[in-house]
């Protein structure tokens, strides 16, 4: 009987070991689960942070980015207008060089004017007083004197 009870006894410790072996995997299994869950919910969580933080962040560099681009448009404004003011001097001066050459070009044309009118004076003054007829051959022939009058 002994033996009988050393037996059961030995079945019953090896079921119940048998037992809490399979409760212990469970156990793990359930607790593996339960950490796998977590990691998961934390992963979960941490991507939704990583995407709020993300949604907050790059209308800022986008804005950073505008910002910088605006700055840069308005420094080459200025210096685009420095140039057209510069060029505008420049034409200015020009103008008033052309408004000078125009002013001396009139008053030699008016000079010109006059002068053409008193050729005009002259000649009908110089065709008054000449004789009617025209000058013959001999009057206008070379003299044998020398010229002693100089031209400057």
């Amino acid at each position: 009987m002994n033996n009988l009870n050393d037996d059961t006894n030995e079945l019953l410790t090896q079921t119940d070991q048998d037992y809490y072996d399979a409760e212990d995997a469970a156990i793990s299994k359930a607790a593996a689960a339960s950490r796998t869950k977590r990691l998961n919910l934390r992963g979960l969580i941490a991507i939704a942070l990583l995407v709020i933080i993300g949604a907050v962040a790059a209308p800022r560099i986008y804005a950073d980015t505008f910002q910088d681009q605006i700055n840069q448009l308005r420094t080459e404004n200025q210096q685009n207008q420095t140039a057209v003011d510069s060029l505008l001097l420049q034409a200015r001066d020009y103008q008033d060089a052309i408004a000078k050459l125009q002013a001396q070009i009139d008053i030699v044309q008016q000079n010109i004017s006059v002068n053409q009118a008193r050729q005009v004076t002259l000649s009908s003054k110089s065709l008054k007083s000449r004789p009617s007829s025209t000058p013959s051959a001999k009057s206008w022939a070379p003299t044998s004197r020398p010229c002693t009058s100089t031209v400057r």
